[in-house]
């Protein structure tokens, strides 16, 4: 019930930032979209879950709202720790050694 609710009622939102902070964090694992997509289009990468490709290829229609639901505790813990760590670059509370050169680059920042 909370995945068909969750797949119509939740914002998209899209953040190629956030996807590669999650890739450099999960390096051996997937972002898996926890609400899939409709098409092409990922509903939203708010809520990501590393995972293995095997699983990830495996997680289909009830598979896959199981798994949402088993995960969405962690999925948003995940969301909340980027969360934090932009808030420490915002107020520079701490060094962010997971910042991309290609970041650094556009944004003209100085390395720790």
């Amino acid at each position: 019930m909370f995945y068909e609710k969750a797949r119509h009622e939740i914002k998209s939102w899209k953040s190629d930032e956030y996807l590669e902070w999650f890739r450099q964090k999960f390096m051996e694992r997937d972002p898996h979209h926890l609400l899939g997509s409709m098409g092409n289009l990922k509903l939203t990468d708010s809520l990501l879950m590393p995972i293995s490709r095997a699983i990830h290829n495996s997680l289909k229609g009830d598979k896959a709202a199981e798994y949402a639901e088993e995960n969405i505790i962690l999925s948003l813990n995940i969301f909340q720790e980027y969360v934090t760590y932009l808030e420490e670059k915002l107020y520079c509370t701490k060094p962010y050694p997971l910042m991309s050169k290609w970041y650094i680059k556009k944004k003209k920042l100085k390395k720790w």
